[in-house]
């Protein structure tokens, strides 16, 4: 979360993407937005994008003497 500072005081924080923080974002590009207001009634806006990049592992090679298995999952 951005952090607003004003020399007559932030009165409100609003995120308007839809995302809050620490929400577990799926693999995409995702545009967040917050606006700030102050005691005179101004706003100010905090934009910035979140990419969540998906990378595929290597395949690794079996233990020696055992055997490995996968499982699929998903996003989120």
């Amino acid at each position: 979360m951005p952090v607003f500072s004003d020399n007559v005081g932030v009165t409100k924080v609003v995120e308007r993407s839809g995302h809050k923080p620490g929400q577990n974002l799926a693999w995409g590009a995702y545009d967040i937005a917050y606006i700030a207001y102050d005691n005179a009634g101004n706003a100010a806006t905090c934009t910035f994008k979140v990419t969540v990049l998906f990378e595929f592992c290597p395949p690794l090679p079996d233990p020696l003497g055992g055997y490995q298995s996968c499982r699929d999952w998903g996003a989120g």
